[in-house]
């Protein structure tokens, strides 16, 4: 029997064209501060949680004395006419911890963004380095041509190599369910937080978005994200 993620919705909203951007931890948790930013500029609203059977199995009780455990939870954003489609973010607390469970929670996130016609997945990370540029550079992959030429006119760098994890197994199985898969990775200090890479990431997504992101109050969501994660990754 094959084991699956428990997936509980609070809500089915009606999306048009939406995309997925994708921000759990990792690397300088540059997705999970995009991802973070992004919810709380769009007030977005929470529709599903996921809870994998490939998480860490921890429990952390937070500085208010409430119990954290892992989790990942899918929020939506309707947006405006003009952008390039409303958003699905995938947010959260944990990355599954094998490459099994890597590739289950990715089927797993890619059926419901296959439920809700999802055209396009992001995913986001950071591209760890002892010098990166200022401000940092932001490196991108992508599975579409269109998507290709956009971000070269915008002066982004073509990735080589490898990208692990949620990022890469997201983006890598995108075209088996017909999806458009484009990965963003922003140069980040080895063992340091991306906090500029997550700056530049916001700033490429509200063009490709072709949606104004707010960077105000960017040091406020990291500082969210370091208590959310803590002791969980």
């Amino acid at each position: 029997m094959k084991i699956r993620s428990l997936i509980k919705f609070f809500d089915t909203p009606k999306l048009e064209n939406p995309i997925l951007i994708e921000g759990l931890p990792g690397i300088g948790l540059v997705a999970s501060l995009v991802a973070h930013h992004i919810i709380e500029k769009f007030k977005a609203s929470k529709f599903c949680d996921i809870k994998s059977p490939f998480f860490k199995p921890v429990a952390v009780v937070d500085r208010d004395g409430r119990l954290k455990t892992p989790i990942n939870s899918l929020y939506y954003i309707k947006t405006p006419s003009e952008a390039r489609g409303d958003l699905i973010v995938l947010y959260g607390n944990s990355q599954a911890i094998t490459f099994t469970g890597q590739n289950e929670l990715s089927e797993t996130i890619l059926d419901l963004a296959f439920k809700f016609e999802c055209i396009t997945i992001v995913t986001l990370g950071g591209l760890s380095t002892l010098t990166p540029s200022s401000p940092p550079k932001v490196y991108y992959t992508t599975n579409h041509l269109e998507y290709a030429s956009t971000f070269e006119k915008m002066g982004l760098k073509k990735l080589s190599g490898r990208v692990y994890g949620m990022a890469g197994a997201l983006t890598g199985l995108a075209k088996f369910k017909g999806m458009r898969g484009v990965c963003l990775l922003g140069e980040v200090k080895s063992g340091e937080i991306g906090r500029e890479a997550a700056r530049e990431i916001i700033k490429v997504l509200s063009v490709f978005l072709n949606l104004h992101i707010d960077l105000t109050d960017l040091e406020e969501s990291l500082d969210h994200v370091r208590e959310e994660v803590f002791g969980l990754i």
